[in-house]
């Protein structure tokens, strides 16, 4: 993704995303092909042994060049790159990028050298509270994705019909969902393309637990237009996540939420089991409640289309009053000088503290909401005791769910 322009980015994430979902699709020909576990492990794999040779092929990261003062090395990709794409790098380019370079290696040294700390993150968040409020949904809209994505990709083999059709038809569905967000993400917005797509999975899932096997055709096209709603939000919620925390801090805080998501990775692969063993429309209720649950959590964080990405924690708490439209024509967004970003914070200070009110206001009735309907579902897990005798020992309470202790007289 480094070496695309902002403008591709979305498209040449699509693009990877699209390769996965052929992945999956040759993933269940070949194990219809070779259905022995150990020849299909073997045929998979095998063949990645290929990658080795992308030490040789990869072109370095520039910026890494740049960061180490290797500038000649930089400079002959940076040449690569504009020969490739038809264009004339000049000297005079390379050169205010060598300048700006070394600049920001002096500012660096000269920091470590003074030892100037910057606060601790943690502290920083609570400090704004736009950003700790987007540091406790967007973890959610992780979970819920990698929870729903993988989940339906994982109980597509439970289904009626042939299983490997199946996981070929739900593999083949992600790819004009990853293109169906590149066309609209621009064009509608971030946040009705985002609730549009989680309550559409939310739907689905609710749906198919009421279909019977009398209607297969019906059943898999439901199945399919959840798997391609979670498409959708798969390729908005890496570009959005990112476009809500300010640069400084970007990284460490996308990875917060992305690491929270694996909670979703984590327990898709049991939901097959939980559907076997205690109720088969349980993982579907799971999906459907989580994908109505970031569904109306998205309303809570600002549009970002047309924004300018902040750069500090007050710009991102900010975020709403500030577009590239109007930053070509106010003050610059990237480049203010303390006493505009002063001026700009003491125009602002009211309607910051009136949005936060806002906003923290409701902040509990939603974590209410949230743990009372996440303790709901998690009743479902537990077995009924209505009728039976307190159990004695270890088995006899295992053994609740299954089979009831007979009364004692």
């Amino acid at each position: 993704m480094e070496f695309m322009g902002p403008k591709y980015r979305v498209a040449a994430g699509a693009t990877m995303s699209t390769f996965y979902a052929t992945g999956l699709i040759m993933q269940a020909l070949m194990a219809w092909a070779v259905p022995y576990w150990r020849h299909l492990t073997l045929a998979l794999f095998i063949p990645q042994l290929v990658t080795v040779i992308y030490f040789w092929i990869m072109p370095e990261s520039v910026r890494w060049y740049l960061s180490q003062g290797r500038y000649k090395e930089a400079e002959s990709q940076l040449k690569k790159a504009a020969k490739m794409n038809g264009k004339l790098l000049s000297e005079a380019s390379l050169a205010k990028l060598r300048k700006s370079s070394e600049e920001e290696r002096k500012i660096k040294e000269l920091k470590k050298e003074q030892k100037i700390k910057d606060p601790w993150l943690v502290t920083l968040v609570f400090q704004h509270k736009p950003i700790l409020l987007r540091c406790i949904i967007t973890p959610v809209w992780w979970i819920t994705t990698t929870l729903v994505y993988y989940g339906l990709s994982m109980n597509a083999v439970t289904m009626s019909g042939n299983k490997y059709i199946n996981y070929i038809a739900v593999g083949a569905v992600e790819i004009p969902g990853y293109w169906t967000a590149v066309l609209l993400f621009d064009r509608i917005g971030r946040k009705p393309l985002l609730c549009c797509a989680f309550w559409m999975c939310a739907v689905c899932q609710i749906g198919f637990i009421f279909m019977t096997k009398d209607y297969y055709e019906l059943s898999l096209a439901v199945y399919l237009v959840g798997k391609y709603s979670i498409s959708i939000v798969v390729t908005c919620v890496y570009v959005y996540t990112n476009e809500l925390f300010p640069t400084q801090y970007r990284g460490s805080l996308f990875s917060f939420a992305s690491m929270i998501g694996r909670i979703g990775a984590i327990s898709a692969p049991l939901t097959p089991a939980l559907g076997t063993m205690v109720w088969k429309h349980l993982p579907f209720v799971l999906f459907g409640s989580f994908a109505t649950l970031s569904g109306l959590l998205v309303l809570l964080a600002p549009e970002t289309k047309g924004t300018t990405l902040p750069d500090t924690m007050q710009q991102a708490a900010d975020l709403e009053n500030f577009t590239s439209q109007e930053s070509k024509t106010s003050p610059n967004f990237k480049k203010k000088t303390p006493d505009k970003q002063d001026g700009i914070k003491a125009e602002g200070m009211e309607k910051e503290k009136e949005r936060a009110a806002m906003v923290w206001e409701h902040l509990p009735f939603v974590l209410f909401g949230t743990l009372a309907a996440i303790s709901g579902l998690l009743v479902l897990l537990a077995p009924e005791t209505k009728g039976i005798t307190l159990p004695d020992t270890m088995e006899e309470a295992a053994e609740l769910g299954s089979k009831r202790p007979a009364r004692k007289n």
